[in-house]
């Protein structure tokens, strides 16, 4: 009967052994991704890496705003932003309008049309 009650004791411990571990290894990975986060967001716009922004499915009563913050992001940050919008089509082919916002001093920025860089 001793020996019974004893195997209950250590198997209820090591349960509870167990389960502590599981937590302190959830609150450790947790607190592992949540500093890599704030590691890639503190240098996010540190870099001097291309950042590409696409925006899907805009109603038209807030392109004007949309585009409106963005130019003021780009002027105030000296950003460059390179916007493709679909267009209507013509003679039965879609068309494709291409702008370009912001200042280009400094910044490596090639740009390519059929084989002709400009």
């Amino acid at each position: 009967m001793k020996k019974r009650i004893f195997s209950k004791r250590v198997r209820l411990g090591g349960c509870a052994l167990i389960l502590i571990q599981t937590i302190l290894l959830l609150l450790v990975s947790t607190w592992l991704v949540g500093n890599s986060y704030q590691n890639a967001w503190s240098h996010y716009l540190s870099s001097d890496n291309n950042y590409q922004l696409f925006l899907n499915k805009v109603p038209s009563q807030q392109k004007e705003e949309v585009m409106s913050l963005l130019t003021q992001y780009a002027q105030q940050d000296n950003l460059l932003i390179m916007r493709k919008d679909s267009g209507n089509t013509i003679a039965g082919q879609p068309s494709l309008n291409i702008g370009i916002l912001g200042n280009t001093k400094n910044k490596n920025v090639t740009f390519s049309f059929l084989n002709t860089i400009y």
